[in-house]
C-alpha cells in the first residue's frame, strides 16, 4: 500500500461535525530501569528546568552526548504525568517525539520506553470522578499512549521489534482504549488529556504495519468499535470520533475483512443501546450522547472513505457506512 506522508502528517481532514507479555518484556530488556516513574514530583529530568530543556529541544538536542541523549529520554518519562502541561505535553512528549523522529533513540532506549510505557497503560483506568487527586491528576496513561504512537512510528520507518513486542504492543493498546473511562479532553487549567484520541493515534500508528496479522488489526478494529459510542452516557466534544476514525481509514485497506464483514461492522455500531428503544432516543440523555457519538464518528469514516484509492474499496466502504448511517434513528 502506497501511503501518502501527507495525509498521515495530516491526519486526514476530517469534514464532518468535527501484564504477561509486559512482564516477560520487561525482564528481558537490558538498559535503564523500566520501573513506571513517580510522575509530578520527579519532573526535573537530569536536574534541568523548563527553560533548559525547551532550549535544548529548540537546538535539536545537538549539544548532548549520545549517552546523555539517552538518560534525557528516560528522565522525560516521569514528566508525562505531570499536571503542568508544558511539562507534560510541551516538552516531556515533544522532546520524546522530537528524539524518535530524527532516529536519535538507541534500539535499546526504544526498547526500555516501550516497555515501561506499557506496564503505565496496564494500570487500571478510572473515570475523572474517581481520581483521588481530582481533575489534575493521571495525565500519565493518555500520554503513554501517544509516546508509544511514536514508537510503533519507528517500527514503521526501520523496523527493530520482534513478534512478540509487536504483539504485546497491539495487546496493551487495545486493552487501555477498550478500557477508558477518563473521558477528559481539554481544560484551560490543564491542557490536554485526551486518553481516546491518544490511543486513535497509537492505533493508527499500528494500522501502519506490515507485519501485523488479521489477528491484531481485529483486535484493533474491535478496540475502536469499543470507544465510538462512548461509555456512561458520555458525549464527545473534543473531536474524538473524528480521531478514531483516521486508524479505520487505513485498517480498511489492509483487507483482513470482505465488504460484506465491513457492512457489518459499520452497522452494528448503530445499534440501539441495552435498555433504549427507538422512540425513546430523543428524550434521554444517555441515548442523545450515543446518537451524536456515532453520527460524529460516521460522518468522518464517510469522508475519509471518499478519498480511498481504491475506487472498489471506496465504493464499498461508502455503501456500507451510508448504509450505517440510515439505520440511526
Amino acid at each position: 500500500m502506497n501511503f501518502s506522508k501527507s495525509m498521515i502528517a495530516m491526519r486526514i481532514v476530517i469534514v464532518a461535525m468535527s501484564a504477561c507479555y509486559v512482564s516477560t518484556a520487561a525482564a528481558s530488556t537490558s538498559g535503564p530501569d523500566i520501573a513506571i516513574p513517580k510522575s509530578a514530583q520527579q519532573c526535573a529530568p537530569l536536574g534541568m528546568s523548563q527553560t533548559q530543556v525547551l532550549a535544548l529541544q529548540k537546538d535539536k538536542f545537538s549539544s548532548l552526548s549520545g549517552k546523555k541523549t539517552q538518560q534525557l529520554a528516560m528522565a522525560l518519562t516521569a514528566c508525562l504525568g505531570d499536571a503542568d502541561r508544558v511539562w507534560r505535553d510541551e516538552i516531556a512528549f515533544s522532546s520524546l517525539s522530537a528524539l524518535m523522529r530524527d532516529d536519535k533513540l538507541t534500539v535499546v532506549t526504544r526498547r526500555t520506553l516501550l516497555a515501561r510505557l506499557q506496564l503505565v497503560l496496564a494500570q487500571s483506568s478510572v473515570p475523572e470522578s474517581q481520581t483521588p487527586s481530582g481533575p489534575g491528576s493521571r495525565f500519565e496513561q493518555a500520554f503513554a499512549a501517544l509516546v508509544l504512537a511514536e514508537i510503533a512510528r519507528t517500527q514503521r520507518i526501520k523496523p527493530w521489534m520482534d513478534e512478540r513486542e509487536l504483539v504485546g504492543l497491539v495487546e496493551s493498546g487495545t486493552r487501555f482504549l477498550q478500557g477508558v473511562r477518563d473521558y477528559r479532553g481539554y481544560s484551560d487549567q490543564f491542557g490536554w488529556q485526551h486518553a481516546v484520541a491518544h490511543s486513535a493515534d497509537l492505533m493508527l500508528q499500528l494500522s501502519l504495519l506490515p507485519e501485523l496479522k488479521t489477528a491484531q488489526l481485529q483486535a484493533m478494529a474491535d478496540a475502536i468499535a469499543s470507544q465510538v459510542p462512548a461509555h456512561d452516557g458520555h458525549s464527545y466534544i473534543f473531536g474524538e470520533p473524528g480521531r478514531l476514525a483516521v486508524p479505520v481509514y487505513y485498517l480498511s485497506q489492509r483487507k483482513f475483512l470482505s465488504p460484506d464483514q465491513w457492512q457489518s461492522w459499520f452497522a452494528g455500531l448503530a445499534q440501539l443501546p441495552d435498555g433504549i428503544t427507538k422512540d425513546q432516543v430523543f428524550s434521554s440523555e444517555k441515548a442523545l450522547a450515543w446518537r451524536h457519538n456515532v453520527q460524529f464518528f460516521l460522518l468522518s469514516a464517510l469522508a475519509n472513505a471518499a478519498q480511498l484509492p481504491d475506487p472498489a474499496l471506496r465504493s464499498s466502504q461508502t455503501e456500507a457506512i451510508t448504509a450505517a448511517l440510515k439505520l440511526l434513528p
